[in-house]
């Protein structure tokens, strides 16, 4: 009997469930996630091999419970907003920095400034704020404070994309999610380079 597969990476914890169109759900299981503790206040981050390793655990949970035969698909949903930067061979750099991290205030207000300010993004992009959880600004925090680690970048994932790659080995993004990164010209539906270009050098090359 064909089932689907379900994952939600939350902060908090990882939940999954299979599903069976026709007698609905036949397992579910949840795995808790930790942030990284001892951090300054206004920082939140995570390891992204958390979120994998408790992927494994759930799935097995599934398959301990069910069985877990022929699976059909797969989706995937999760928190919005992270960084994930990854090296050439898509390994990661740093400890992702999550939605609810506000470090980076000053950096949104840059970016916006360097477009003609909040006005302007929204006419010309669609943006209608650029608040501290959203990637552009961590990513211009990292260039600013992280010069290594910046160098060493090579890609940026949201973190459920993250996942996404680790499932499939493509790196992507869907248009909900990638409106929250800032970078989206939302009515155009594709990256908007002056909003990359604000962010750091050689943005435009790391998105997925």
């Amino acid at each position: 009997m064909p089932t689907l597969l379900g994952l939600d990476v939350g902060t908090q914890g990882l939940k999954a469930v299979l599903f069976d169109p026709e007698r609905g759900v036949l397992a579910k299981a949840s795995v808790p996630l930790r942030t990284i503790d001892g951090l300054p206040p206004g920082h939140s981050e995570q390891h992204p091999a958390d979120w994998i390793a408790a992927a494994r655990e759930a799935i097995g949970a599934l398959r301990a419970e069910s069985g877990f035969a022929d699976v059909r698909a797969i989706g995937v949903s999760g928190q919005q907003h992270g960084l994930v930067a990854l090296d050439e061979a898509d390994r990661v750099v740093r400890p992702a920095i999550l939605w609810n991290d506000v470090r980076c205030a000053a950096e949104c207000r840059e970016i916006l400034d360097a477009v003609g300010g909040a006005a302007a993004a929204h006419r010309d992009f669609g943006l209608a704020a650029l608040p501290p959880g959203f990637t552009a600004g961590k990513l211009r925090w990292i260039w600013r404070h992280e010069p290594d680690l910046f160098a060493r970048t090579r890609r940026v994932l949201l973190p459920h994309d993250f996942v996404n790659l680790w499932l499939t080995g493509r790196a992507a993004a869907e248009a909900g999610d990638a409106s929250g990164t800032g970078w989206l010209d939302v009515r155009r539906r594709r990256y908007a380079a002056p909003l990359l270009e604000a962010t750091a050098p050689g943005a435009a090359d790391l998105v997925a």
